[in-house]
């Protein structure tokens, strides 16, 4: 009897999240570039994140809006994953597609600019679920501490724009 309870049960609703969370993970995935390669790290986040939700405890699962909270912060981590695959494997293909060294440039910072603007808009829901639940469970404060990173990122970002909005550049 004890055994049963020490392992979660699996119930539609979280099944349903998981689902929305592929769905989620393979629609941003579709429009970024990338390639098999690129896009493994991201597939293992994905698995890591749906693990940590299925294994944990329904004592410490995020409930309602937080689980989704908690989803956004985990493809914003697969993001980031899939971005430094790229990074450290950069695709032929890719790099095959520009012909000039401005043109390099130029696709460089604008994958650059795709990947970092998908992580901001996931630290973005994410953290703004966790902010409206703040009060109301326990679980927030580590959602947000986990969205630290994107919050830092997000903020470079925005002061990077604004800087190049007010300089006129």
């Amino acid at each position: 009897m004890e055994a049963k309870n020490q392992h979660p049960q699996i119930s539609i609703r979280r099944i349903m999240l998981w689902t929305f969370f592929v769905a989620i993970f393979s629609t941003v995935f579709s429009s970024l570039p990338t390639d098999a390669k690129s896009f493994w790290p991201g597939a293992a986040v994905v698995l890591v994140v749906v693990a940590l939700d299925g294994l944990c405890p329904s004592k410490r699962r995020c409930a309602g809006m937080l689980a989704l909270s908690f989803f956004a912060c985990g493809l914003a981590y697969a993001v980031a994953a899939c971005f430094f695959g790229i990074v450290v494997h950069p695709s032929p293909a890719l790099i095959q597609q520009s012909r000039t060294l401005l043109e390099a440039i130029a696709l460089a910072f604008a994958i650059v600019f795709q990947y970092a603007g998908t992580i901001a808009i996931c630290t973005v829901v994410s953290s703004l679920i966790a902010l409206h639940r703040l009060r109301s469970n326990s679980h927030s404060k580590w959602l947000l501490l986990l969205n630290v990173p994107g919050i830092l990122l997000t903020g470079w970002l925005c002061f990077v724009i604004l800087a190049d909005l007010l300089t006129g550049s």
